[in-house]
């Protein structure tokens, strides 16, 4: 089956509600995705489930669709580790995502207080009901970006997700924040001391608007996000009006 056949299948599937959550859409250059010591060459139509973590070489990036109506970019020498998917939390559901690198969300309209995406890095957490947004995490930090919408961020002091997300500040749209390993320890502090309203003057000192410089380049790339998914669903638009016409189509090698 072609590939872009493939890809066909799935959005059709989506179209009837029955959509596969993360499938890899677009590969440049070197993208493998390793489960359980196993490791893949990334290719087109591929769907991506819990245990997976794909990573990205220099001079690489993929896109992953949301649902077939987001997309996740994964940027040059990055990773995006598929934790968790539709996992029952509380009278919903959730998606945990494990980021190294530079990553771009854009998943406006996907996620909600009932289907919640969880983002974590080695130093920050974040909570996302459906935005647009930017982590990038280096070394001993990491910096979360929110180009729309709002996300709630708390450094990472412990592994319970219920307990960082009591814990969270809402950044805004045009807001961003750091968070260091240096942060993590002085707000695991906060936390053992039970001081609230330290660790809440603490995290909320930490937050920053902005510079135009920031605004520009994320522009640009959310720019070439959208023309990306414009440009792949008219492409898959127009194969569907094909297969829907001749259904061997999608069978041909």
């Amino acid at each position: 089956m072609k590939k872009i056949g493939l890809v066909l299948v799935l959005f059709l599937v989506s179209s009837l509600g029955f959509a596969q959550k993360y499938v890899v859409d677009v590969v440049i250059g070197d993208v493998v995705v390793r489960n359980k010591g196993k490791v893949k060459v990334v290719d087109v139509g591929d769907v991506l489930k819990v245990g997976d973590v794909l990573s990205t070489k220099e001079d690489s990036e993929c896109y992953i669709s949301v649902e077939g109506k987001g997309y996740i970019k994964v940027e040059e020498n990055s990773s995006v580790s598929f934790e968790e998917i539709s996992k029952s939390f509380g009278s919903g559901t959730k998606d945990s995502l494990g980021v190294v690198g530079s990553v771009i969300f854009s998943v406006k309209g996907i996620f909600s207080k009932s289907k919640v995406l969880n983002v974590k890095s080695d130093t920050a957490f974040a909570t996302i009901r459906g935005t647009e947004f930017v982590v990038e995490s280096f070394r001993d930090k990491t910096t979360i970006y929110v180009l729309e919408g709002r996300v709630g961020v708390a450094p990472m002091f412990t592994k319970n997700e219920n307990t960082l997300i009591a814990k969270s500040i809402i950044l805004s749209e045009g807001e961003k924040i750091e968070i260091s390993e240096i942060d993590v320890i002085n707000a695991t502090s906060f936390i053992n001391n039970k001081d609230e309203e330290g660790y809440g003057v603490f995290l909320n000192g930490k937050k920053q608007s902005l510079i135009e410089s920031e605004k520009e380049r994320f522009a640009k790339r959310m720019e070439m996000l959208r023309e990306i998914q414009k440009k792949r669903l008219k492409e898959l638009e127009k194969k569907k009006k094909e297969y829907l016409k001749d259904p061997s189509k999608l069978f041909e090698e």
